[in-house]
């Protein structure tokens, strides 16, 4: 036999004894040792529910924050991402009228400008006066509403 198989026996059975005893006491303990023990397994069961809903659907962050940069020779719409990992396959849209599709918006500064990058859905560009109010940033499952700041510098 190999270490392998053996292993396996060794914890099959260690885990059989286990539950046999576990069976045992329970059947031998009183109804308050009893329901102490329903109370306790319900609320691991709680916890484990709680910390696998967290796991499968809660993501990291986004954490971006979002500014206007007006200058020449066209005006910017400039994004921070401080989160730990670039957001991949990102939907940007300027008060619900604009729209701009980014392969990825790494860690760190990236600008696009206003009127040369984003697009309307007749395929027009925001008219140079154009100054947004917020930004929709949509990746993967995960959307955020960011109020568009008015800075000169970073």
């Amino acid at each position: 036999m190999s270490r392998l198989t053996e292993f396996v026996q060794d914890v099959v059975g260690s885990l059989s004894g286990a539950l046999r005893s576990s069976r045992e006491a329970y059947e031998g303990a009183s109804r308050f040792a009893r329901l102490r023990l329903w109370v306790l397994s319900v609320f691991a069961a709680d916890v484990i529910a709680v910390v696998l809903y967290l796991a499968l659907t809660g993501g990291r962050p986004m954490d971006l924050q979002v500014w206007f940069q007006p200058g020449f020779p066209s005006n910017m719409i400039v994004f921070r991402n401080e989160g730990s990992e670039p957001l991949l396959n990102v939907k940007l849209v300027l008060d619900g009228k604009y729209h701009l599709e980014v392969m990825s918006l790494p860690q760190g500064l990236r600008g696009f400008e206003v009127s040369r990058d984003f697009r309307d859905p007749g395929d027009r560009a925001p008219p140079e006066t154009y100054r947004p109010s917020q930004v929709q940033v949509s990746t993967a499952g995960d959307t955020v509403q960011i109020q568009v700041e008015s800075r000169t510098t970073p």
